[in-house]
């Protein structure tokens, strides 16, 4: 494997939120949606990344459901193995 400083790491902020793989799994497939726009000559470097805008699903009061994130990660096809 080779590595290089295009590794970008991310955390929930919401401390409320109980992070785990589930949630991040759900965020990664979020990420991976925007893989087109970046490409070689056009890295999604820091900068980039603060205004990149993604969807997600929220709850009736605006806020991230982080609860249907894991849940469809779960629901996937061997995602209870995660």
């Amino acid at each position: 494997a080779i590595f290089s400083d295009d590794v970008k790491r991310i955390h929930i902020k919401d401390k409320t939120v109980v992070a785990n793989a589930y949630k991040y799994l759900f965020l990664k497939a979020v990420f991976l949606q925007c893989k087109a726009q970046y490409q070689y000559g056009y890295k999604f470097d820091g900068t980039r990344m603060k205004k990149q805008k993604i969807m997600l699903p929220v709850t009736k009061d605006d806020k991230p459901d982080w609860q249907f994130m894991e849940d469809y990660i779960k629901s996937l096809p061997n995602g209870d193995l995660i």
